[in-house]
């Protein structure tokens, strides 16, 4: 229930003050999202390990480097690079398994990678698991540096909808530090009510009603400060499923968190079917994202290029 429906209910009073604040808020831009190439990658192994089920992205503009992170608790290094809109390098190069802090391997049972976000000096990873709920920062080669305190809404895996659906996102904001959202809304909202929390105590809440049930898949920042959230809605509850971009501004968003939002659907060029899960940011309004898929019984990686324009 957006906030301007509370108060609907509360008098008019009420809503004469709301949508006073409501008329303040700087307006959003419009979003509109280009897929400008994409490659599919059967899965395959690089030192031992299976290259496939990735469930985030991290990019580092200043070296080049493209991680991905596996939801078998596996960090990848990717050789990636574009020309022109146009994917000419995409393969991996090397693969580490996840050590906790005893040194050993962490298995996927007890530590679920799902969303991912390279330090700004590059120097490693911050990744958030759907199991604990946990986040932890790992150096370029998987191994545990420290545990990294989550947004305190999200530490209670007993407020989420149900087991499966946990932390699905990561991103670190300029001005409130951590975020991060479960893939579903938790069991107190509404099934089109989502709430991303920041580490500082804010919180970022938009409703989806125009589309139905959507599954928050990743989320990041833009250089405007703004969030950029990846979305899939499934549609009609069967197979295919639609991708969404949706922006928000922490800045248009109410004193209680509620969020005007924009969004963008897109699609792959004969792909209805690819489950996107991961995100980073390019540099230069492109983006990239990344499929976690399994068709007949067989894993793909779906990736594509994207350039994401607000005006």
């Amino acid at each position: 229930m957006t906030n301007l429906h509370t108060c609907l209910l509360a008098g008019a009073t009420c809503c004469l003050s709301v949508m006073a604040a409501q008329a303040d808020m700087p307006p959003l831009p419009e979003l509109s999202v280009e897929v400008l190439d994409h490659r599919v990658l059967p899965q395959t192994e690089i030192d031992g390990l299976k290259f496939s089920e990735l469930s985030a992205l991290a990019y580092n503009p200043q070296s080049g480097a493209l991680y991905g992170v596996s939801d078998k608790a596996i960090l990848f290094r990717i050789g990636f690079a574009q020309v022109d809109g146009k994917i000419t390098e995409l393969a991996p190069q090397a693969g580490w398994r996840l050590q906790g802090a005893d040194g050993a391997a962490l298995k996927s049972g007890a530590f679920n990678p799902e969303g991912a976000h390279l330090r700004a000096d590059g120097s490693g990873l911050l990744i958030v698991s759907e199991n604990g709920p946990r986040a932890a920062l790992f150096d370029l080669q998987g191994i545990w540096q420290e545990d990294v305190n989550l947004p305190a809404p999200l530490r209670d895996a007993s407020l989420q909808r149900s087991e499966k659906d946990g932390l699905e996102s990561l991103a670190d904001h300029p001005v409130h530090g951590l975020l991060s959202a479960t893939e579903e809304p938790q069991a107190a909202d509404a099934r089109t009510h989502h709430t991303i929390h920041a580490a500082d105590g804010s919180r970022f809440a938009y409703d989806t009603d125009d589309i139905g049930k959507t599954n928050i898949k990743s989320l990041t920042t833009d250089p405007e400060g703004r969030l950029l959230v990846l979305e899939r809605h499934r549609v009609d509850g069967g197979d295919v499923l639609q991708p969404y971009l949706r922006l928000i501004d922490p800045a248009a968003c109410q004193p209680d968190g509620a969020c005007p939002s924009v969004k963008a659907s897109f699609s792959v060029p004969g792909l209805t079917d690819a489950d996107f899960e991961g995100m980073t940011e390019l540099g230069n309004g492109l983006y990239l994202i990344v499929s976690d898929d399994k068709i007949n019984g067989e894993q793909r990686s779906v990736f594509a290029l994207l350039r994401v324009s607000t005006e």
